[in-house]
């Protein structure tokens, strides 16, 4: 759709392609170098915070702690970093609909976090990549989440 826009603006194809290979080559870089990325999705539940709004993304943004502050990487050709400083965790990881959250898998997990700004912040990850998602909250409730029946704590 985008490649189609440029094109009918004037930019050569050529170009806009290279500018897609080029960002998808940066994505897949920076997985490389940082092997502890998590693949997530983000939306503010109360309160505003800049380029986040109420809904889930379409595309996962890729995130790291670092102490608490929860660093996302969003975009895939503007890409922007965003800074989260957490002030404490509100909601413990609790098994999400795999509909609503589309793109993390069959078993999704979401927490919810208390921003420095008085901010709420809901965090979607697939159930695989909880235990580096929580980043210094929740370590002791998230064992049980993931072990709870082998099925992220749901029931069938």
């Amino acid at each position: 759709m985008l490649v189609a826009l440029l094109t009918l603006l004037g930019v050569p194809i050529w170009l806009t392609l290279g500018w897609l290979a080029s960002a998808l080559w940066h994505r897949n870089d920076i997985k490389k170098d940082f092997p502890d990325l998590i693949k997530m999705k983000v939306r503010v539940v109360q309160g505003t915070y800049r380029h986040i709004d109420d809904n889930y993304s379409r595309i996962a943004a890729l995130a790291i702690w670092a102490h608490d502050i929860l660093i996302i990487e969003k975009g895939l050709f503007l890409e922007r970093n965003l800074h989260f400083p957490v002030a404490d965790g509100i909601q413990p990881p609790q098994p999400a609909d795999p509909k609503q959250v589309k793109g993390l898998g069959d078993k999704p997990v979401t927490m919810q976090f208390l921003l420095d700004n008085g901010a709420i912040l809901e965090v979607a990850v697939p159930c695989e990549t909880l235990t580096l998602a929580q980043g210094p909250f929740f370590s002791d409730i998230s064992k049980s989440i993931i072990n709870k029946e082998g099925n992220n704590g749901t029931e069938s």
